[in-house]
């Protein structure tokens, strides 16, 4: 990139911008796909408006462009699951293999081990036949390991410390760069991160979990819990670790909003009762 527009702050800052209006992008298209196109709309400017969302979004760090691509592994793994059409499969995995480039092994764990819980606790693991694993094995190899085995020949042991023990396995051993906190810190974390929406996670991802046998649902609490629980088991915290949860909250409270408007009695009762 710093070949084609020079080597500059906002060359810098420029992937993490665009990722971020991709993103924004990308939560209204999902929310539509799940739900409809108001619960997309707010969903797109519930998220592009939360405090640490926009924050990453203006700064050069990588966090946000892990975001997009496994919203994107996971949104076209769920348009193949309504369509039927096995090529969204397959192109579920490029996302996952530009992943392993820019933040390693956990852009392609995190969505995997989410679309396993979505089809274990829909009783159908037999299908994973049909999302096409030996394919994407082959594109995660050809397009992701290529780079690991080039500075694996040019560094050696060195790489592999740094990549996957400083990078990945000493954050969850112990405190990485003078970042620690304890089990809960991500709780505080979303409710300032997430914020001006924060108010409405609590009853969002109740509505969320007492619809969970909903496929929109379920998959979104297949990725957010087991994250949210993998980060928060992690010694070493930030703040911008659990930013992939971001475009799924962001949906979860736009379809609070869109069946309040549709319903709004019906959810005073509840929030009274609840």
């Amino acid at each position: 990139l710093s070949y084609l527009i020079g080597f500059s702050e906002w060359a810098m800052r420029f992937p993490a911008a665009l990722s971020g209006v991709l993103t924004v992008i990308a939560t209204y298209l999902l929310g539509k796909e799940f739900y409809n196109r108001r619960t997309g709309l707010f969903s797109g400017v519930i998220g592009m408006a939360a405090f640490q969302f926009l924050f990453q979004s203006r700064i050069a760090e990588l966090d946000v462009v892990l975001t997009l691509l496994m919203l994107l592994s996971l949104g076209l793994f769920y348009r193949g699951s309504r369509s039927g059409n096995r090529n969204y499969y397959l192109g579920m995995y490029f996302p996952m293999a530009a992943g392993m480039l820019v933040k390693g092994m956990l852009a392609v764990a995190l969505p995997s081990f989410a679309i396993f819980l979505f089809l274990l606790f829909k009783k159908e693991l037999t299908k994973i036949r049909q999302i096409r694993p030996i394919w994407g094995m082959i594109v995660l190899v050809v397009l992701g390991l290529p780079w690991y085995i080039v500075e694996y020949l040019r560094h050696g042991q060195p790489f592999l410390d740094f990549a996957l023990g400083f990078l990945f396995l000493a954050r969850f051993q112990g405190v990485v760069a003078g970042h620690p906190g304890p089990w809960y810190y991500y709780f505080p974390a979303l409710l300032l991160g997430f914020a001006p929406w924060s108010q409405f996670l609590p009853f969002s991802l109740w509505l969320a979990l007492k619809n969970w046998r909903n496929d929109p649902e379920l998959l979104m609490l297949s990725f957010a819990l087991p994250a949210l629980i993998v980060f928060s088991i992690a010694k070493t915290k930030i703040p911008n670790y659990i930013l992939p949860l971001y475009p799924y909250l962001a949906i979860m409270v736009g379809n609070l909003w869109d069946q309040f408007l549709l319903s709004p009695r019906k959810y005073f009762r509840g929030m009274a009762i609840s």
